[in-house]
C-alpha cells in the first residue's frame, strides 16, 4: 500500500509539472484542477451500456 501511495503521489507531481506551464498566467494550478485532484479526474468516465 505504501508503494501505491508513493506512486500516486509521483504521478500527481509529474502531472502538475507538465500542466503548470500550460496554465494561463496568474491562474494557479490548484484553482483550476483542485488541490487534491487525482488521475481519475483526467480520464473519461465509465459508460454504462444497456444489454
Amino acid at each position: 500500500m505504501a508503494q501505491i501511495g508513493q506512486a500516486t503521489a509521483d504521478v500527481s507531481e509529474r502531472r502538475r509539472r507538465l500542466m503548470e506551464p500550460l496554465m494561463p498566467e496568474g491562474v494557479p494550478y490548484q484553482e483550476v484542477f483542485g488541490e487534491n485532484v487525482d488521475l481519475d479526474a483526467f480520464l473519461p468516465r465509465r459508460v454504462e451500456t444497456a444489454e
